[in-house]
C-alpha cells in the first residue's frame, strides 16, 4: 500500500505523451483540431439498435453449452417502432475429420444454422494453440446480431442501423454478414477501445483533451470518434462503411444521447444492452436446471472447474 501515490505518480508521467496520429491496423489517422466538428442533430427518420448477449452454461474440454440472446429495436424520431429479440441454445462440440479438429455448433430453439469453427484457425489463436471452445459462443452471439441488423435493415428500407462495437471484419465467419450490411448506412459504437496514438498514448484520451461541446471527428477514414452530449465525459469510437456519412450518422446518434442513465450514448444502445444481457442471475438459473439433468456429464464438467473450486474457498 506504501507504493500507491508513487504508481500513479509515475503513471501519470508515462502515460501522457505528444502525439500526432492515430494508430489503427496498419494506417495512422492524422491528429489535428481542425477535424473535430460541431455536430449537427440530425431530424426524423427510423434508427434501428441492436446487441446481444450470452452466457456459458456447461462446459467441459470438448463442448460447451450456452444461451444466446439478440435484441433490436426500431426509432422513428424519438418513437419507439418495433422490437425484435430471438433467444436460442447452442451445443458446441469438438468433431475430428479432414485431419482436423473442429467444433461443430447445434442449435435449439432457431432454424438458423452456423459453419463449424476450426479449432486451430489462425484468426483466432496463435500456432500450435487451439481456440476456446468457450470463444465459439462469442462468434455466434456476433453473426446472431448481424443476421438481424440486416433483418431490420430490410424491414427499415432507409434510416440508420446502430451496432455495439467497431465494424473490424475479426474473421472469415462473420465477413460474409458484414459485407452483406454494406448496402445500409450502418454504425459501430464502441463502449471501450484500445487504439493508441503513434508516441503511445490512448487515441480518445488525446481526443477527448482536444474537443469542447459535442463533436465528431472528420477523419476522412471508415474509423472516426464522437463525443454525443457536451457534458458527456466519454469519446467513442465511431466506425462506418462510408466516411461520407460520419457527419449525418453523428447528428443522428446526437438525437439520442440525451438520456441521464448513461449521458453521451445512445439510449437505444443502452435498452438494447439492458434487454440482450443475460445477467448472472438468469445465467446461475439456466446453469442449475442443466445440471441437474447433468448425470455422468459431471467427470466432464469436473475437468474445468477445479479454478472455481479454490475461487470459492474462503
Amino acid at each position: 500500500m506504501d507504493h500507491i501515490k508513487e504508481i500513479i505518480s509515475a503513471l501519470q508521467e508515462k502515460v501522457s505523451k505528444e502525439s500526432n496520429a492515430i494508430l489503427v491496423g496498419n494506417k495512422q489517422i492524422g491528429l489535428d483540431v481542425q477535424k473535430i466538428k460541431e455536430i449537427e442533430e440530425g431530424k426524423d427518420g427510423f434508427v434501428g439498435f441492436i446487441d446481444g448477449g450470452n452466457a456459458e452454461l456447461l462446459k467441459g474440454a470438448n463442448f460447451s453449452v450456452q444461451f444466446i440472446r439478440v435484441f433490436g429495436s426500431v426509432y422513428n424520431g424519438l418513437e419507439k417502432m418495433h422490437t425484435f429479440k430471438q433467444e436460442f441454445f447452442i451445443l458446441i462440440h469438438a468433431v475430428v475429420q479432414e485431419g482436423g479438429v473442429f467444433f461443430e455448433i447445434i442449435p435449439f430453439g432457431t432454424e438458423d444454422s452456423f459453419e463449424k469453427v476450426d479449432a486451430h484457425d489462425q484468426e483466432l489463436t496463435s500456432k500450435h494453440v487451439m481456440v476456446n471452445v468457450s470463444a465459439v459462443g462469442n462468434i455466434v452471439r456476433r453473426i446472431s446480431e448481424l443476421r438481424l441488423a440486416k433483418v431490420i435493415g430490410e424491414k427499415m428500407g432507409e434510416g440508420v442501423l446502430v451496432l455495439d462495437g467497431d465494424l473490424e471484419v475479426k474473421h472469415r465467419y462473420e465477413a460474409p454478414y458484414l459485407e452483406a450490411l454494406k448496402k445500409y448506412v450502418v454504425v459501430g459504437l464502441s463502449k471501450t477501445t484500445q487504439l493508441l496514438t503513434n508516441s503511445g498514448d490512448s487515441a480518445v484520451a488525446v481526443l477527448a483533451g482536444l474537443g469542447k461541446g459535442r463533436w465528431y471527428y472528420d477523419s476522412k477514414e471508415e474509423v472516426s470518434f464522437v463525443r454525443l452530449h457536451e457534458k458527456s465525459n466519454y469519446v467513442f469510437r465511431m466506425d462506418v462503411f462510408d466516411f461520407r456519412k460520419i457527419k449525418e450518422i453523428a447528428g443522428v446518434l446526437a438525437r439520442y444521447a440525451n438520456d441521464p442513465v448513461f449521458l453521451g450514448y445512445p439510449y437505444g444502445l443502452v435498452e438494447a444492452d439492458r434487454y440482450a444481457r443475460v445477467s448472472n442471475e438468469e445465467k446461475e438459473y439456466l446453469k442449475t436446471l442443466f445440471l441437474a439433468e447433468a448425470g455422468d456429464l459431471g467427470r466432464y464438467l469436473r475437468a474445468q472447474d477445479a479454478h472455481s473450486v479454490l475461487d470459492s474457498i474462503g
